[in-house]
């Protein structure tokens, strides 16, 4: 069965910008959804409830850091049952791991892993009252051993792992689990000079928002965005991680000595 995003309410996080904004607005605009829209920077909030060509109302500005777990669930207990949630909010890090700032690794690690999967836990009585649907925001990189991404994309995998087990578990409560694993995406979180030997690589955030919805309301469970990226994630499935490893430590090694040429 389906899931009816028109009239659904629908939580997001990190949709202050990216793909949650991309998500947040075709919601409101396209579905015609009433979007519960999380994130920290209130302005940024302002801007996408005001630039949204929606009917008004239909993005409620939520500022909430998801990593305050005091703040985070005093606001869950009165938000009431959703349709559906899409755990978006992330970070990432590149580099190499041993010049990596500790500090930004740990505060990577308490959004992408922490508090994503807190959050799912505290989302299930919200989502099991009304046969709801969650998403988590995964990645590509999730799918194999990632050097110079190699922290970030052990949150992705560690993602995918969770989201392919609650799919399962969740099923007999009727709520669906969709793991959601883009590549990159054209963002403000890839648009640093650390990234400039892939952006021709980046797909447009209102893509893969349209992909990200179709596979959240068709309830799909593990979804892979774009055919590159598809032909990609098959052949993950063929390599020994090791050699999958050594193969894009190989193109990024490359990448960065051609951007410093």
């Amino acid at each position: 069965m389906t899931l009816e995003l028109r009239g659904a309410r629908v939580l997001v996080t990190g949709a202050s910008s990216g793909l949650g904004r991309a998500m947040a607005a075709a919601l409101a605009c396209d579905h015609e959804a009433h979007v519960l829209a999380l994130a920290r920077r209130q302005d940024a909030l302002e801007d996408l409830a005001a630039a949204a060509d929606a009917w008004p109302g239909a993005i409620e500005p939520v500022v909430l850091d998801v990593t305050d777990t005091p703040a985070r669930q005093a606001w869950l207990q009165e938000v009431g049952p959703l349709s559906a949630a899409i755990l978006n909010a992330g970070m990432t890090l590149t580099g190499p791991f041993s010049k990596q700032s500790a500090t930004k690794r740990e505060q990577m690690i308490a959004l992408n892993v922490t508090a994503t999967t807190a959050m799912a836990q505290e989302l299930a009585p919200l989502l099991s009252a009304g046969r709801g649907a969650l998403m988590l925001v995964a990645s590509l990189g999730g799918l194999t051993p990632l050097p110079y991404q190699a922290a970030y994309g052990a949150s992705k995998a560690y993602l995918v792992s969770l989201g392919l087990a609650l799919q399962q578990e969740w099923k007999r409560q009727g709520v669906s689990v969709t793991t959601f694993a883009p590549g990159g995406i054209a963002t403000e979180m890839t648009s640093g000079a650390e990234f400039a030997s892939q952006q021709r690589h980046l797909q447009p955030a209102d893509d893969v928002a349209a992909a990200a919805l179709k596979a959240l309301s068709e309830r799909q469970g593990l979804v892979v965005p774009g055919m590159q990226n598809k032909l990609m994630a098959a052949a993950l499935k063929i390599l020994p991680p090791s050699l999958a490893a050594a193969i894009v430590e190989r193109q990024f090694r490359k990448d960065m000595t051609a951007d410093r040429a």
